[in-house]
């Protein structure tokens, strides 16, 4: 019997789920910097999780101001990364807070010093891209900023996707991008459902090597290209009830506490029509 895409579906998120639920290995614990790194990550994503923008705010302000030696570029990132999911997490609010684009310029700048320090850590190019867009979404069409944000996106978006086939995270970016960007970027949601599924491809590769991760090094991307497409489900001519719910379940039951996906999208896809036979849709399972 040929496996259902919610068959498919479910068996990816129980291998990501599977190698990624575990303890992360246990490095020496050398000195209280890498304690300190390893508190810092956590935290910062269970407060991206749970929509706590305070809490993301006061651990970025807690990141040393001028960290240095081999863990500096993770530093500097994730304070890149608390200020960038602080903005996302403004997004949802109505209305929109004022400080969206304070957070996204200190996102893009601690992500530039990461570069800076690393030209070649991915993580940082995809954070920063996420940075300009949004500042690129603010600044409007007239904006007196959107020509040079224009041209630093387009760049960092170029250079991101020279290697981005084997990291999920910027995967995830690269399918937003094609999903909701103006033409010629964007505006294709078949490209972008394909870039989404490379990048979940991208997430179990990265979830089952055999080399393990420090708790600072990204592994985040799986839950958040599930999510986005849950979301990708829910308007237009993507809509079904029944694969978004999919989507949107395989997302909670990596990151259960998920704030955005359990109180906002979920009951958003809990609220669409439930299509008939008659108009060719499969019908969803009751919740």
């Amino acid at each position: 019997m040929r496996a259902t895409p919610t068959a498919r579906l479910l068996t990816v998120v129980i291998v990501l789920s599977a190698a990624g639920s575990g303890p992360a290995s246990a490095s020496p614990a050398t000195s209280g910097d890498r304690e300190a790194l390893a508190r810092a990550a956590v935290a910062i994503q269970r407060a991206d999780y749970g929509g706590d923008r305070a809490e993301l705010s006061r651990q970025a302000e807690a990141v040393p101001t001028a960290p240095e030696g081999e863990l500096a570029k993770y530093w500097t990132y994730w304070k890149g990364f608390a200020h960038w999911r602080r903005a996302i997490n403004g997004f949802n609010e109505s209305p929109l807070p004022p400080d969206l684009g304070t957070d996204l310029a200190a996102g893009a700048a601690a992500f530039r010093a990461t570069l800076a320090i690393d030209p070649s850590f991915d993580d940082a190019l995809n954070g920063l891209s996420g940075c300009l867009g949004g500042l690129l979404y603010l600044a409007g069409r007239d904006g007196p900023d959107r020509p040079a944000l224009l041209d630093e996106t387009i760049r960092v978006y170029d250079q991101m996707r020279k290697t981005m086939d084997d990291n999920p995270r910027s995967l995830w970016i690269a399918g937003g991008v094609e999903m909701s960007a103006p033409p010629p970027w964007g505006g294709d949601m078949a490209k972008a459902k394909a870039t989404y599924l490379r990048g979940l491809a991208a997430a179990r590769r990265e979830s089952l090597a055999a080399t393990a991760r420090e708790p600072w090094v990204p592994t985040w991307g799986a839950p958040e290209l599930l999510m986005s497409l849950a979301f990708m489900h829910t308007s237009g001519a993507n809509t079904n009830r029944e694969t978004a719910r999919a989507y949107a379940e395989g997302a909670l039951s990596m990151v259960p506490d998920w704030s955005y996906v359990g109180k906002i999208l979920l009951p958003r896809i809990e609220a669409l029509p439930v299509a008939t036979a008659g108009e060719g849709a499969v019908q969803p399972a009751k919740p």
